[in-house]
C-alpha cells in the first residue's frame, strides 16, 4: 500500500497539530522531478504542424485523392483547426499522456484513411507505416526509435525507386509517401517519448509523495496506526512503537484491539462490524478519549481520530492517538492548584473573620473574667455567690480557649517554637485525655525509648493532642479503646508529604476503634466549620486547629479512616537535636503593690475602668480615659509625673504605639505597657514589633495585670 493509493492520508497529515510533531529532516524529502516544459510542447507542435502541411498538400494536389475531392477541402480545414486549437492548449495539457496519445490517434487515423483511399498506395507503404508505428512504441529510447524508422524509410525508398513499380512514371502520392513516412516516424518517435517520460514523471511524483508521507508520519509524534476491515494492522509508525512499546514486526498481521484493555474489545470488535454494516461508526471522523494498553500490561488515556477509505472496494482505517497521560496530569495540577487557590483565599477571609471575632470576644472575656476576679476577692468557698462566680470564670476560660483556637486557626496567634521531647510531651497530657475520655473508652500509649526531639509549642501542640483525643472519644459512644503510640519510623506516606521536604521526622499516631469515616468524609474533616456532630455539638474547628498547630510546627498530619473500623491520625514532625530546657521563673507570693501614676487609654470603657479598679486596689494613681487625643490633654495638664502609659493599641484616632511616641516627648521618661485583644500579626502592622514592646495580650487575670504593670516600672 503506497502513500498516493490512500485518498485520506493529506486530510489526517494536515489534521495533526504542530506541537505534537516534529519537523522532519529535510534530507528526507527527495526532489521533485522536473516537469517535460516547454521545449518538447514546441517540438510536438513543429512535427504536427508539419504533419498537417504534408497530408493538406497530398490532399488538395494529389491525383490518387479523387474519391476524396469532395471532403478533402473539409479535411483540409479540419486539419488546419486542429493545428490552430492545439496551439492554444496550455502548457498543462501538453504534460498529460492522453493528449499526446489523443495527438498520435487522430494523426495516425488521418493517414490511414488517406493512404486507404490511394489507389496508388502499395502494400509496402502499409507495412511500413505501421512497422514505424510498431518501432516507436516499442523502441526504449527516442534515439533508437528514430535511428530504427529511418532504416525503414530508406529501405521502403529503395523498394520504390529500384522494385518493380520502375515500370511507370511515379505518381504525386507516391513521391509524398517518404516524407510522411519520415515525419510520421519523428511525429511518433517524439510521442512515444513524450509519453513514456509522462509516465516516469507520474510514478516519481507517486513516490515522491510516498517518500513525503512516510518522512512526515514516522516523523510525527503522534502514533498512526492502519489496519484494515478485520482489525487487523497493517502498518504503524515509530511513535506507536514508543507509545505502546512494541516492536513493528510485533503487531504487523495481529489485531489492533490488543493496544486496548479487554474491557472494550468485544464493543470495538461489535463496532467494526456495525461500521461495515451500516457505514456508521461512533468514533469516525471524531476525536474521542479511549484507554490504551502498553505491552506491560499499564493502561492510560489517549485521544483517538479515526477516519475510514477505500482502496478498490476494501475498507481501511486509519487512527492517530496521542497520549494524554500527561495531559491529564497537568490537568489535575491545574485543578488541584486553583483549588488550593480558592481554598487559601477562603482561608484568609475566614482568618480575619475569626481575629475579628477573637478580638471582639476577648474584649468581652476581659471584663467577664475581671469582674468574677475582682467579686472572688475575700469571698469564702461557703459563700452563695462563690459557685455561681466560679461557674461564671470557668465559662469565661473556655471561652478563651475558643478564642486561641480561632486564632491559632487563623495564623493570628503567635508560635514559640522549642525543641522538645515527644515522649514527656505525650505523658503529660494522658491523664487529662484519660479525664476526658471516661471510663468507657481505655486509653493506651506506646512511646519508643529515646525519640528524637520535635519543634513545638508547648503551649500550643498540647492543645492539638487533646483535640484530637476529643474526635476520638466522640466517634466511640459505647467505647472502645485510644492508643497513642510515637516512633522514628519515616515509612509512612504523611512523613513523605511535601511539608517535611525530605527531612527525617518524627511520628506521632493517634489511633481509635470508633465508627470511622467514609471516603468523602475523610477527605474533608481537615476543613474549617466542617462537623458531622449534630447541632450545638461541635464547632468545626477542633481538626482544623489540630492541622494549623501541626502544619506551623513544621510538620504534616493524614488521616485514614473507614466505616465501623476506626480512625487512624499520623502526625509527623521534623527531628531536632536537642530538648531545650524551659526557663524557670519563681512565681509570686502576692499581687505585687505601688504608689505610681498610671495613665489608663482604652476605648473600651468597661474594660477600661475594671483596670482602673484593679490598679487603684493595689495603690497605685490612675488617670484614665477612653480617647488618645484625650489622653494627650490629661498628659499636659497633669501637673506631676507620669510614671507609666498603660494603652489599647488599635484606637480610632491613633494606635497605641502613636500616642506613645507623642506622650513621650510631654512626659520624658515615660513608660508604656500595651494590652490588646488582637494578635501578634495585627499588632506588629500597628509597628509594635520594633523595640519588642510588652503587650499583654487580653483576656488577662488581675494577678497578670498587677505583675506585668510592677515589672515595667521596675525596668531600668
Amino acid at each position: 500500500m503506497t502513500a498516493h493509493e490512500w485518498p485520506g492520508w493529506r486530510e489526517e497529515v494536515d489534521g495533526m497539530s504542530s506541537e505534537s510533531s516534529q519537523p522532519a529532516d529535510p534530507s528526507a524529502f527527495p526532489p521533485r522531478p522536473p516537469a517535460p516544459g516547454p521545449g518538447r510542447r514546441a517540438e510536438l507542435l513543429l512535427i504536427q504542424i508539419l504533419v498537417a502541411i504534408v497530408l493538406s498538400y497530398h490532399l488538395l494536389f494529389s491525383e490518387d485523392t479523387h474519391g476524396l475531392y469532395a471532403l478533402k477541402e473539409w479535411i483540409v480545414l479540419g486539419l488546419l483547426l486542429l493545428v490552430a486549437a492545439v496551439m492554444v492548449f496550455p502548457g498543462k495539457v501538453w504534460d498529460s499522456s492522453w493528449f499526446v496519445g489523443s495527438l498520435v490517434m487522430v494523426d495516425t487515423a488521418v493517414t490511414s484513411s488517406l493512404t486507404y483511399f490511394s489507389p496508388n498506395a502499395a502494400s509496402g507503404f502499409h507495412v511500413t507505416f505501421f512497422l514505424i508505428i510498431l518501432v516507436a512504441a516499442s523502441a526504449p529510447s527516442l534515439r533508437q526509435a528514430l535511428g530504427l524508422s529511418t532504416l525503414l524509410c530508406v529501405g521502403y525508398a529503395g523498394l520504390l525507386y529500384f522494385g518493380p513499380s520502375q515500370i511507370r512514371a511515379l505518381s504525386v502520392s507516391e513521391l509524398l509517401e517518404l516524407p510522411v513516412l519520415l515525419i510520421m516516424a519523428v511525429f511518433y518517435g517524439v510521442s512515444a517519448d513524450t509519453i513514456r517520460r509522462l509516465h516516469r514523471k507520474t510514478e516519481q511524483m507517486a513516490q515522491e509523495s510516498e517518500r513525503t508521507f512516510r518522512a512526515l508520519v514516522e516523523s510525527a509524534h503522534d502514533a498512526i496506526v492502519q489496519a484494515d476491515s478485520q482489525g487487523i494492522i497493517i502498518w504503524w509508525n515509530k511513535a506507536a512503537h514508543t507509545l505502546f512499546a512494541y516492536d513493528e514486526q510485533e503487531m504487523l498481521g495481529r489485531p489492533v484491539a490488543l493496544l486496548m484493555p479487554e474491557r472494550y474489545r468485544a464493543r470495538h470488535t461489535e463496532g467494526i462490524k456495525r461500521f461495515i454494516r451500516t457505514g456508521q461508526g461512533h468514533a469516525l471522523g471524531r476525536t474521542v478519549e479511549i484507554e490504551g494498553l502498553k505491552k506491560d500490561g499499564t493502561e492510560f488515556p489517549l485521544e483517538l481520530s479515526l477516519v475510514a477509505w477505500q482502496v478498490d472496494g476494501r475498507m481501511f482505517f486509519s487512527g492517530i492517538l496521542r497520549d494524554l497521560s500527561e495531559r491529564k496530569r497537568m490537568d489535575a495540577l491545574v485543578r488541584q492548584k486553583e483549588a488550593e487557590f480558592r481554598q487559601r483565599h477562603k482561608m484568609e477571609a475566614l482568618g480575619r473573620l475569626a481575629a475579628e471575632v477573637a478580638h471582639d470576644f476577648n474584649q468581652l472575656l476581659q471584663v467577664i473574667q475581671g469582674s468574677c476576679q475582682m467579686a472572688l476577692k475575700g469571698r469564702d468557698e461557703g459563700d452563695p455567690l462563690f459557685k455561681r462566680l466560679e461557674a461564671i470564670k470557668k465559662a469565661s476560660e473556655r471561652g478563651e480557649a475558643i478564642t486561641r483556637q480561632l486564632l491559632v486557626f487563623s495564623r493570628k496567634q503567635p508560635m514559640q517554637l522549642r525543641s522538645v521531647d515527644l515522649n514527656q510531651l505525650v505523658k503529660d497530657q494522658v491523664p487529662i485525655v484519660r479525664a476526658l475520655m471516661g471510663e468507657a473508652i481505655r486509653v493506651e500509649t506506646v512511646l519508643t525509648p529515646n525519640v528524637c526531639p520535635v519543634l513545638v509549642d508547648p503551649g500550643q501542640f498540647p492543645q492539638a493532642i487533646i483535640n484530637l483525643a476529643v474526635n476520638a472519644r466522640d466517634a466511640m459512644p459505647a467505647g472502645g479503646t485510644l492508643t497513642m503510640t510515637t516512633a522514628m519510623d519515616d515509612s509512612h506516606p504523611a512523613c513523605g508529604l511535601a511539608g517535611l521536604g525530605g527531612r527525617p521526622s518524627v511520628r506521632l499516631t493517634i489511633r481509635d476503634t470508633g465508627q470511622g469515616m467514609d471516603p468523602e468524609i475523610c477527605a474533608h474533616c481537615f476543613d474549617p466549620f466542617f462537623t458531622t456532630k449534630g447541632q450545638r455539638q461541635g464547632t468545626g474547628l477542633g481538626l482544623a486547629t489540630v492541622h494549623r498547630i501541626v502544619e506551623q510546627s513544621g510538620g504534616t498530619i493524614a488521616a485514614a479512616s473507614e466505616p465501623g473500623q476506626g480512625t487512624t491520625f499520623t502526625v509527623c514532625l521534623p527531628r531536632q537535636d536537642a530538648v531545650e530546657e524551659p526557663e524557670e521563673t519563681a512565681a509570686p507570693k502576692a499581687m505585687p503593690r505601688g504608689d505610681e501614676t498610671i495613665l489608663v487609654v482604652d476605648d473600651d470603657r468597661d474594660v477600661r475602668l475594671l483596670i482602673q479598679e484593679t490598679l487603684s486596689g493595689q495603690g497605685y494613681q490612675v488617670l484614665e480615659t477612653g480617647s488618645p487625643e484625650n489622653a494627650l490633654l490629661l498628659a499636659e495638664q497633669h501637673p506631676g509625673r507620669i510614671h507609666l502609659l498603660l494603652t489599647d493599641v488599635v484606637m480610632p484616632e491613633m494606635n497605641g504605639r502613636q500616642l506613645a511616641e507623642r506622650l513621650a516627648l510631654v512626659k520624658p521618661g515615660l513608660k508604656t505597657l500595651y494590652v490588646s485583644g488582637y494578635s501578634g500579626e495585627i499588632l506588629a502592622s500597628h509597628g509594635l514589633e520594633q523595640a519588642a514592646p510588652i503587650c499583654l495580650s487580653k483576656p488577662f487575670t488581675i494577678e497578670e495585670l498587677a505583675i506585668t504593670v510592677r515589672r515595667v516600672l521596675d525596668q531600668a
